[in-house]
């Protein structure tokens, strides 16, 4: 069996290497793996880092895009761009490679806990899947890319400006560090029913859940998807919102099933899931409002 790992990089330089060898750790006892990332808008050492796994493996290669900032400003339109990249690269191997399945991968630090094991329960299972999705054992923590009935079926982002619209903000006579506690109260309160509150704890023995899209740092699908759908917009919701969305959507169109799989667990606490806390959402808005350190 052939697996392909691809991916978009930018200033991973730090994390890089550990999470190509917990990738390669999980994914090696089940197939030949081969890399194909695709790097753009790196200020580190990220280039260098990737030149020298070239130089070392025959099965790693990259592209680098140079600079994409000013021709396409937006973020997310930049990794919609380059994850057609990495589709075409599937394509143009697929004749001569065979491609079983095609692993898309974050290589920014959040598959630090993924495991043989973990890998095992998505190859190991009677599910009839067509692409599974990772779990996160503190809470799931990719609501940008998730839509699932019942869970979240629109951008919860959107949903907390409509919230804060409705729920006007409550008039205080407060001053200081007064006003700032009596609007984080009030915000807050909002952000947890959008966002935090969505950000499910999900058992590793739960069933795989459906969904219409998820992510969460690690996809694991059946090449056909690939060949078939590419990460084009398909202008589905209001303004920009994750490339995931279009591509999955494409996909289960025509009939292909997505699942998260509770037992493939690459992360448990991280810099988004962390935020479930209230006390870590206190502190990160405090300093904010009153940083500790001014940069110059």
């Amino acid at each position: 069996m052939k697996i392909l790992v691809v991916g978009t990089v930018c200033n991973v330089s730090r994390q890089l290497e550990r999470d190509l060898k917990r990738v390669s750790r999980g994914l090696k006892s089940y197939a030949e793996i081969h890399y194909y990332l695709v790097e753009s808008d790196s200020e580190d050492t990220t280039i260098s880092l990737l030149q020298e796994k070239v130089s070392i493996d025959p099965k790693f290669r990259f592209i680098s895009l140079g600079s994409l900032r000013n021709k396409i400003p937006n973020r997310i339109e930049r990794i919609r761009y380059c994850r057609n990249v990495y589709i075409q690269e599937i394509r143009n191997t697929f004749e001569e490679q065979h491609w079983d399945y095609v692993v898309v991968a974050d290589l920014d630090g959040m598959n630090r806990a993924l495991t043989k094991k973990c890998i095992k329960s998505t190859f190991a299972s009677d599910v009839q899947w067509d692409a599974a999705f990772a779990n996160q054992s503190f809470g799931y923590y990719d609501l940008y890319a998730l839509r699932a009935e019942t869970w979240l079926e629109e951008d919860c982002f959107v949903t907390l400006e409509r919230m804060k619209i409705q729920k006007l903000k409550v008039e205080s006579n407060r001053k200081g560090f007064g006003k700032f506690i009596a609007d984080f109260k009030h915000f807050d309160a909002l952000r947890v029913a959008a966002i935090y509150g969505k950000m499910l704890v999900i058992d590793r023995n739960e069933e795989w859940i459906p969904v219409k899209s998820a992510f969460g740092g690690l996809g694991i699908y059946k090449t056909q998807l690939f060949l078939q759908h590419n990460y084009d917009f398909l202008d589905l919701e209001i303004g920009i919102y994750s490339e995931h969305i279009d591509f999955h959507q494409k996909c289960t169109s025509n009939g292909f099933k997505l699942y998260i799989n509770p037992a493939l667990i690459n992360s448990r606490v991280n810099e988004y899931n962390l935020n479930r806390i209230k006390v870590v959402r206190f502190i990160r808005e405090l300093l904010k409002r009153y940083p500790i350190i001014r940069w110059n």
